[in-house]
């Protein structure tokens, strides 16, 4: 085991994770805890901001109590989270409301001029709801804040938050600041917003009074994290121009690092997102592709009652035995596309026969992905005369052998994953935090000694050609369905 030790608090939408990872980057302890969404209407979804915090004290103590691992070897917390969620907070940091999550859709009053400006930043669209409907928790609300200031308040007595969080708020990307202009023409007032710091950043020691709730030592240097997907690029590697990561899971991002804001945040026609990452004067462009893999859950939940059945009988995963049938199905699923577009619209489902079977389908939910990735880079590389390298990859997705190797042939692009395959966001805040409290020197060494590539997968050359043939026929769909999507 090496000398120094990293305690990760990774905050998502419907759990948290506790993680431990030595400075090598082997993660040694984890531990996760569910929670529940409270669900007032169907475009309502909230969270209960305590129950974030109750998870990482149930963990974080389950780890130091009942496992070997010995927490006072620990040095340093690090810290992700999810994105676009925002809970109203008096100065001692107690909650006024339910947090409101970024999956809420309530809709605010404005201008038509303002609410282009509005569409993606999500955070400040529910500030403005508090404003409007509920004046006086508007009122009493010290900062709104999104979920890392929410923790750094309970770890180190500051609501903090990082570039990367705050493009939800009125802030200009570009810039790296906030945009007083746009938060006057609001009528919103910046002193009620968390206080920017970058990724990295030592932001303080842990408090003793939560040291003791813990069960951790009082000296622990806490680090400042980064959001859930800018963490995941770092945590794989992915910190210099014009590399790539896709991260699949519910849904699948495509992230590549960039030099220059190409548009303010955005980009309502192509979809996609300029967002800070980890220093002024770097960007990720993101393309997000909703409801992949909660379309191969779908079909799970629809189709695959056999194979759920032999996977308890079998002690195995249902996904290993349906990605297994849809290995067996030809490529390019005998000319079935699906465009999974189930998260903000209706999904397209194009070329259906008699001839097809539902491992057919199987595979066409596969090769979605696949093609969905290669439509983003494409745009990605043409819009900006971008020069492309491989993808390397994450999220529950990348643990499929049959579903990497079905990317890589459609993108013609080699795919890398790494040895921490779900868990690379958590990783990332381990890096920065590596970084931030001393045991790596640089971002560069952190990340030499703490990711290990553990497989490649090159592309058939072959089967891109079959797969080629198609891609016409998708990029009409996508683009067909892209148009009617409201976002």
């Amino acid at each position: 085991m090496a000398d120094y030790f990293i305690l990760v608090f990774d905050i998502g939408t419907t759990g948290t994770k506790v993680l431990v990872f030595d400075s090598v980057g082997t993660l040694i302890e984890k531990r996760y805890k569910e929670y529940s969404l409270i669900t007032p209407s169907q475009i309502e979804i909230e969270q209960n901001s305590e129950d974030w915090w109750d998870a990482v004290k149930t963990l974080t103590k389950d780890i130091c109590k009942k496992s070997e691992f010995d927490c006072s070897k620990i040095k340093a917390i690090g810290i992700t989270t999810q994105r676009g969620t925002v809970v109203p907070l008096d100065s001692d940091g107690n909650p006024l409301y339910n947090a409101i999550t970024w999956m809420d859709t309530r809709s605010v009053d404005v201008s038509d001029e303002l609410k282009e400006k509005l569409i993606q930043r999500t955070i400040t669209q529910k500030i403005l709801w508090f404003k409007q409907k509920k004046p006086e928790i508007y009122s009493k609300t010290a900062v709104f804040a999104s979920t890392d200031s929410y923790i750094t308040k309970k770890l180190v007595d500051r609501f903090l938050i990082t570039p990367s969080t705050a493009a939800y708020y009125p802030y200009s990307v570009s810039e790296y600041n906030w945009d007083e202009e746009l938060a006057s023409d609001l009528g919103l007032e910046i002193e009620k917003f968390p206080e920017i710091v970058m990724p990295g950043e030592k932001i303080g020691t842990l408090e003793s009074k939560i040291a003791e709730e813990l069960g951790l030592p009082t000296d622990l240097d806490v680090i400042m994290g980064v959001g859930d997907q800018q963490a995941s690029a770092v945590g794989l590697g992915v910190i210099e121009p014009y590399k790539i990561k896709a991260t699949t899971g519910t849904g699948t991002f495509v992230d590549v690092v960039v030099d220059e804001p190409y548009f303010e945040y955005y980009e309502p026609t192509t979809h996609m997102f300029i967002l800070p990452f980890l220093k002024e004067g770097s960007w990720l462009l993101e393309a997000v592709i909703p409801g992949t893999g909660a379309l191969l859950r779908w079909f799970r939940d629809n189709f695959a009652k056999e194979e759920v059945e032999q996977a308890k009988k079998e002690n195995k995963d249902p996904y290993d035995l349906i990605t297994a049938k849809a290995s067996e199905i030809p490529p390019t699923s005998e000319k079935l596309i699906v465009i999974p577009m189930f998260s903000f619209g209706r999904g397209v489902m194009n070329g259906l026969s008699f001839a097809h079977t539902k491992y057919h389908i199987a595979r066409a939910i596969l090769e979605s992905n696949g093609y969905s990735i290669r439509f983003f880079l494409d745009m990605i590389a043409d819009s900006f005369e971008l020069e492309l390298g491989d993808i390397i990859i994450d999220g529950g997705g990348a643990k499929s052998d049959v579903w990497n190797q079905i990317i890589a042939d459609i993108t013609n692009k080699k795919l890398l994953r790494t040895h921490v395959v779900e868990d690379a966001g958590a990783l990332g805040a381990a890096i920065l935090a590596s970084v931030g409290t001393g045991i790596h020197g640089s971002l560069e060494e952190a990340i030499s000694k703490m990711i290990k590539i553990t497989k490649e997968y090159t592309p058939n050359n072959e089967l891109f050609s079959k797969y080629d043939e198609l891609y016409d026929t998708f990029q009409e769909l996508m683009l067909s369905a892209a148009a009617g999507l409201e976002v």
